[in-house]
């Protein structure tokens, strides 16, 4: 703290009980935003808890999930915080990439997120749910998987769940689909 602002912050503390409020407001309004923004608690600590579930899927011959393209899909996980610690997290969302993710890998293959949930904040213990919808519209083979945006801009995937779930969107040519990336 600079003395300018030591001075005023006694300022209006000796102004009493007035100076004290406005002191509250100042902080509340400005100082906890900020403090969010650049830094604030850690932002670890929100883990999932179970898997990512997808529905309505058909199941292919080699075991592989399904959809008919333009099929409504609900994307469906449990996250929690189990710390002792506040856990920020900027967005919170299932990430998917493709069509055709087997040719493309993860950092080239176009992003088809489902949508996010913003400026997640959970207290020690908190659990939530994730549930958004999102239709695949071109045959292929896409990857998803539960991913979390800290406060500083990177993104992880959670720390239980290292491994994403493949979908078909069934086309014309499904069988000839590039599916050597999927593992069981």
């Amino acid at each position: 703290m600079s003395a300018s602002w030591q001075g005023r912050l006694i300022k209006y503390i000796s102004l009493g009980s007035k100076g004290c409020i406005l002191f509250i407001i100042v902080a509340a309004l400005f100082v906890v935003p900020l403090f969010v923004i650049i830094g604030g608690p850690p932002s670890g600590g929100a883990s999932v808890e179970g898997q990512l579930k997808l529905s309505p899927v058909s199941t292919t011959t080699a075991g592989h999930l399904q959809v008919k393209p333009e099929q409504a899909v609900t994307a469906i996980f449990t996250f929690a915080n189990r710390t002792d610690q506040v856990s920020l997290s900027r967005r919170i969302l299932v990430a998917g990439r493709g069509p055709q993710i087997c040719e493309h890998g993860w950092d080239r293959a176009p992003a088809v997120s489902f949508q996010a949930i913003e400026n997640v904040i959970l207290k020690p213990n908190e659990t939530r749910t994730y549930r958004k919808v999102r239709a695949f519209q071109t045959p292929g083979v896409y990857r998803v998987e539960t991913r979390r945006q800290t406060l500083d801009g990177g993104w992880e995937g959670f720390a239980s769940t290292t491994k994403g779930e493949y979908i078909i969107v069934d086309g014309p040519d499904s069988e000839s689909f590039d599916t050597s990336c999927i593992h069981p």
